[in-house]
């Protein structure tokens, strides 16, 4: 994991593990860290469940595709929020540390256990909740980089993510039909 990254806020501070679980290391400011432990491709997916979402504060737990090294943030987000920041779910780009809301909806209710899942797919965008597909849209401004996550809190306990995971996604291919002894082929 690499942290270090900074935005048109400031500094982000890194991300903790307590109990298993990652959440910000200082409320009220961006916690960012991108996975280096697999190389991706451009076409890339990433998913985290929710494991500690309150309804106290403003937050916004955040997976990250095609990112860029540590240093000024380049990429996209796929959010999840509460808390008057108006939405419940976004896909954003990042590029030279300033953000560009893509695509925004504001009916999704997350809660405890559900998965948030992105997705890059030459220049579409997708974000799941639980497989079913809640936002998509297309940008063709970053091709590659890491996967990683971002967390905001209005307080550090407001929400823990678990159970990340990444991966390249890959082509479905043609199904083939097994032949029978003695059929034409």
């Amino acid at each position: 994991w690499d942290a270090g990254y900074t935005d048109q806020g400031g500094a982000n501070t890194n991300l903790q593990i307590v109990g298993n679980r990652v959440r910000a290391t200082t409320a009220s400011r961006d916690a960012t860290e991108t996975y280096t432990g697999v190389a991706l491709s451009n076409n890339q997916w990433a998913q985290v469940t929710v494991a500690t979402v309150t309804r106290t504060g403003a937050m916004a737990p955040r997976l990250l595709l095609r990112f860029s090294a540590p240093g000024t943030k380049a990429g996209y987000e796929f959010a999840l929020g509460r808390g008057g920041i108006g939405f419940t779910s976004r896909i954003g780009r990042w590029n030279a540390g300033v953000f560009t809301q893509l695509a925004a909806e504001n009916s999704t209710a997350w809660v405890v256990g559900d998965v948030l899942r992105a997705e890059a797919d030459g220049t579409t965008l997708r974000l799941y909740r639980n497989n079913g597909l809640v936002l998509v849209t297309t940008d063709a401004v970053i091709a590659s980089g890491r996967a990683g996550i971002t967390i905001y809190a209005a307080t550090i306990a407001d929400v823990e993510v678990d159970d990340f995971s990444v991966g390249n996604l890959t082509a479905v291919p043609d199904t083939v039909l097994p032949t029978m002894p003695g059929s034409l082929t």
